[in-house]
């Protein structure tokens, strides 16, 4: 009888401190823990942004605006218990409607 070669070994996977100053839009920490995940915007164009958490099958969980100063700033959104665990996608929208999705794990 052969032996089996193979294993797989699951690890929890330990926080992720907050990223480094770049262009663009991040969200951390994710997963998101506490109900609570910060949106970093950097280097993005002043203006009034649109926050949607859209669920696996595009319903809209939970919208909030964002007024970006046009430089680097974070802003922290209370998603609450309300959502359940599971995986999301983060949809910022910008005054031109330019959109960006990221995906959020929420546990």
């Amino acid at each position: 009888a052969a032996e089996n070669r193979f294993y797989i070994t699951f690890k929890r996977r330990l926080p992720v401190p907050a990223p480094a100053p770049g262009n663009g839009i991040t969200v951390f920490p994710n997963p998101v823990r506490n109900g609570k995940m910060n949106v970093q915007m950097n280097g993005m164009e002043q203006g009034l942004y649109t926050a949607r958490l859209l669920s696996s099958n595009g319903q809209a969980m939970q919208q909030s605006k964002i007024a970006h100063t046009g430089k680097s700033n974070t802003t922290l959104i209370n998603v609450g218990k309300t959502v359940a665990a599971g995986m999301y996608q983060l949809e910022i929208i910008s005054p031109k409607n330019v959109v960006s999705t990221i995906n959020v794990v929420i546990e």
